[in-house]
């Protein structure tokens, strides 16, 4: 594999956006944490307290399953382009494929 300059624009842009959807997420966690305990006050005449705290458990299970979808799907991303599976892929179907249309089609479905 060859690093050149367009690689690391690549590396640093996948960095910067994990780091940003990682942080929100935290915040986020955090906020529900802060606010656990007691219903807002434009919420408390409609919301319980137990409905309250069952959304901020509901919440924060989705955002573990958000930590693991960002860094599974980074990681994917990695393996698909820097990690050459998409090289392999197109090799694959070059050594069966001689029709240049039919080559591209079937490279781009096979990648979805």
């Amino acid at each position: 594999m060859e690093f050149n300059f367009f690689t690391f624009i690549f590396l640093f842009a996948i960095l910067t956006s994990v780091l940003a959807l990682l942080w929100l997420n935290f915040r986020q966690d955090k906020a529900i944490k802060n606010s656990f305990n007691e219903v807002p006050e434009g919420f408390q005449e409609t919301i319980t307290l137990s409905d309250h705290q069952k959304a901020g458990h509901y919440t924060q299970a989705k955002l573990l399953a958000n930590h693991f979808e960002i860094i599974f799907s980074t990681i994917v991303l990695l393996i698909w382009t820097l990690g050459g599976a998409m090289n392999w892929l197109d090799i694959f179907w070059h050594e069966r494929i001689s029709d240049p249309i039919l080559l591209g089609t079937v490279f781009i479905l096979s990648i979805m």
